[in-house]
């Protein structure tokens, strides 16, 4: 069985309108499945209020395993502020991860053997 999507990077982030726990069990599946086709999962390096005070908005609802947005002060579905810096911030660590992937393969000596891998 060829597992095309073999340590290709994951991750994840949801919205809901109600804080049943949807949400996490959504996360829970995605990287369930993510795992089982051998993907690396890459989860949140944020964690905001209350944890961290200074942090007011950030990673508000606590997810670690991705990130977690709930629209239930805004009926519409627009995130909140912090959701979208927190989603922005999120971003950052999953391109040093692809970064490093990229460098490490190129280092290995028989990269030049073998064709780039997709962009």
């Amino acid at each position: 069985m060829a597992l095309g999507w073999a340590d290709k990077i994951a991750w994840g982030f949801t919205l809901a309108t109600n804080q049943s726990g949807d949400r996490l069990a959504a996360l829970q599946r995605l990287s369930i499945y993510a795992f089982e086709m051998g993907m690396i999962w890459v989860g949140p390096t944020d964690i905001g209020a209350p944890v961290f005070p200074e942090k007011v908005g950030i990673n508000e609802d606590g997810g670690r395993i991705g990130l977690m947005s709930n629209s239930l002060s805004n009926p519409r579905g627009v995130l909140r502020s912090g959701d979208l810096v927190a989603t922005a911030r999120f971003g950052a660590p999953v391109v040093q991860i692809l970064r490093r992937s990229e460098d490490r393969y190129l280092s290995l000596p028989v990269a030049r053997l073998l064709p780039r891998p997709p962009a």
